[in-house]
């Protein structure tokens, strides 16, 4: 589309431009309450869930309900289709599964935007998003180990 010498050109400012936007989307969201609890910051977690709460309750007009329970839909991942990572070759199944929770959560996505969902619903769709997703990012985390040496990736 563009000339040799103002492709590059192009490319490298809109590398300028995207690095902008992350840091102006950065210093608005909030850091991570999880992030915060685990390096001893538990006031300035509670602070940030609070905040979020708060927000909720304003747009929606009523009172959170208390959570019920706990789904552990990423477990089975792993332990379900782990053998097929070794069968089918770790290559295709890391990028088939993270390619299918991408579509999945695409889908879910555009059905929560279009207000579909229920709160099971919702919860439902992100299990099985999770339930592939996480067999992919454990085969992925494994097959990292194996590859790179311990000193390559201290660098």
């Amino acid at each position: 589309m563009f000339a040799v010498n103002v492709g590059w050109r192009l490319c490298f400012a809109l590398g300028a431009v995207l690095g902008l936007g992350v840091l102006l989307v950065r210093r608005s969201v909030p850091e991570s309450p999880r992030w915060l609890f685990i390096h001893g910051r538990e006031d300035e977690a509670e602070e940030v869930v609070s905040e979020i709460e708060r927000q909720v309750r304003e747009s929606t007009g009523r009172e959170l309900a208390e959570p019920e329970g706990e789904m552990v839909g990423n477990l089975f991942g792993p332990l379900i289709l782990g053998r097929l990572f070794d069968t089918v070759g770790r290559k295709p199944m890391i990028s088939g599964t993270y390619l299918l929770s991408g579509v999945l959560l695409i889908v879910t996505a555009l059905l929560f935007q279009g207000h579909e969902l229920t709160a099971a619903s919702l919860t439902v769709a992100l299990t099985i998003i999770f339930f592939f997703a996480s067999a992919g990012v454990s085969a992925a985390y494994l097959t990292v180990s194996e590859i790179f040496p311990m000193e390559t990736r201290a660098l």
